[in-house]
């Protein structure tokens, strides 16, 4: 594989969305790794370092809010930009303010694979979204150890 592959995680449970989009990024070139849980998201995440990780915030075993504060938690993966790939609803009711850190944050409902191309060719560029206020930056976030050791002790089993 050649060094200048972006990898990235695309955390995932709706099989038909992450089939889709999966195969998109691979033609657009990049290594995708791929997650159907915040379980085994955190397990991957355990083994490599994304250039970028793709996060529904609705998922079984550890959510996505979950699976960010795990990345918080490792200094390896802290400063991975994350763009959240989820429905309207839970986009805008979370307030946790681990989600102030995301790069982006994409509607399922109004995002198509074009769409999703182009703002993770922004994010990995560095460019942000113009209007959107100055984003927090991780160390401004308290994080929870609660959720690094209940998620070694759930990748033990």
């Amino acid at each position: 594989m050649k060094d200048n592959v972006k990898t990235i995680v695309f955390v995932e449970d709706s099989e038909v969305e992450l089939l889709a989009y999966k195969s998109m990024l691979e033609r657009a070139g990049y290594c995708v790794q791929t997650a159907r849980d915040g379980l085994e998201a955190m397990r991957v995440l355990n083994n490599i370092a994304p250039d970028l990780v793709l996060l529904d915030l609705v998922l079984p075993r550890f959510d996505g809010v979950e699976v960010m504060k795990f990345m918080h938690g490792n200094d390896r993966l802290k400063n991975v930009p994350v763009i959240i790939f989820s429905t309207n609803s839970i986009i805008d009711s979370f307030h946790d303010p681990m989600l102030e850190v995301a790069a982006r944050r994409l509607l399922k409902s109004q995002t198509s694979p074009p769409l999703m191309l182009l703002a993770i060719r922004d994010v990995l560029a560095g460019r942000t979204v113009a209007d959107a206020a100055k984003p927090k930056t991780i160390s401004d976030i308290d994080y929870e150890p609660n959720t690094a050791q209940r998620a070694e002790s759930a990748m033990v089993d």
